[in-house]
């Protein structure tokens, strides 16, 4: 078995998957270049935490089902419990029970930036 063979396997057993298939990638730039070990190292970990962090918050906004902006429940047929894919709506009554009963309510005094940016100019 090659070196190159023992790599991928080695990679893919770590889980270091964007490194596994960027490293033939960025070798060839960083021979031409002539990078050092180091920064061709720092360039495949920085890789692999930018990819890492991008599935990690793909992965949570897919998760949290949350309604995009200017969702009207009467926009879908089933109403809020098809918006959090609760048919029947416990979740929502659950989640209406508590913004109610445990919400808080401030009022804040003083004018707005904008009033007084606006004031100003």
């Amino acid at each position: 078995m090659s070196n190159i063979h023992l790599l991928e396997r080695s990679l893919c057993k770590l889980r270091l998957t964007r490194i596994s298939a960027e490293w033939y990638t960025l070798e060839k730039r960083a021979l031409a270049e002539g990078w050092t070990l180091s920064r061709y190292l720092l360039t495949l970990c920085n890789e692999e935490l930018l990819w890492r962090e991008s599935e990690k918050l793909r992965r949570y906004k897919k998760e949290a089902r949350l309604p995009v902006a200017k969702t009207s429940c009467c926009s879908v047929p089933a109403g809020w419990g098809g918006i959090f894919e609760d048919p029947d709506e416990t979740m929502v009554v659950v989640a209406a029970d508590r913004l109610i009963h445990q919400g808080y309510m401030f009022k804040l005094k003083g004018e707005s930036y904008r009033k007084k940016t606006a004031k100003a100019a």
